[in-house]
């Protein structure tokens, strides 16, 4: 059995890290400082930063951060509100906040999103996705550019 891989054994989650996932993703949109997180899973937040980066690859601050992009994304693909409504609605301090996070996670900005330039991004998370509330429905929208009328 030349060049066949053994295979990988994944190990699930520890509890602290799936319940940290589990707040967080019921409720992105609220402030969750790494203390406050670190009581609610009841381990210290040395303990809690060094399990979410070891199993998440990343910081739990980051990790709702990208939670948050990820909603974001949705509502900009399936839903009128606008963009700093759902900056707001996700919990950012500002719009330029949001701007900036948003651009730094997917590469496009919000409006270029929205109109489908994804700028490298993944799509929107499907709207079966309990992370991504479905927002109000987006109404169709005419194409913008020279209008080619007789």
């Amino acid at each position: 059995m030349l060049g066949r891989q053994p295979a990988r054994i994944i190990a699930p989650l520890p509890e602290p890290v799936v319940r940290v996932r589990e707040l967080i993703d019921r409720d992105c949109a609220r402030p969750w400082p790494l203390r406050e997180l670190a009581l609610a899973v009841q381990v210290s937040s040395s303990h809690l930063l060094a399990l979410c980066r070891k199993h998440l690859g990343t910081a739990p601050h980051r990790y709702q951060l990208q939670q948050r992009i990820a909603r974001a994304q949705y509502l900009l693909a399936h839903s009128d509100e606008s963009i700093t409504g759902i900056a707001r609605e996700l919990g950012f301090s500002s719009s330029q906040h949001f701007a900036r996070t948003f651009r730094s996670l997917t590469g496009a900005t919000a409006r270029a999103y929205r109109q489908g330039d994804r700028g490298g991004a993944p799509g929107p998370a499907s709207p079966g996705d309990p992370k991504c509330p479905p927002g109000r429905p987006r109404s169709p929208r005419q194409p913008r550019g020279p209008s080619t009328g007789p």
